[in-house]
């Protein structure tokens, strides 16, 4: 597997709300940094490699995503207390 590449991504595994944020924002992280590394291969003039690793950036903001729509399922019914 290479870095930053996403691995198997299930969100029932974790439990806690404070989870399902720490994980969000590592796949922001993530891609945030597969911009980056997209940035540097477009001024390389490599676009076949920028846009692979755009999908990756994109795959990590989806899985980022869906921790917060999971810890807002978890936390409506305490937020409407």
């Amino acid at each position: 597997m290479k870095p930053n590449e996403p691995k198997t991504h299930d969100v029932s595994a974790v439990v806690t709300p404070q989870e399902h944020h720490t994980h969000a924002a590592e796949h922001f992280e993530q891609a945030a940094q597969s911009h980056k590394e997209a940035a540097k291969l477009i001024e390389a003039n490599d676009q076949a490699a920028a846009l692979a690793r755009l999908k990756v950036a994109q795959e990590h903001a989806t899985k980022a995503q869906e921790h917060v729509t999971e810890v807002s399922k978890k936390t409506a019914p305490i937020a409407a207390k």
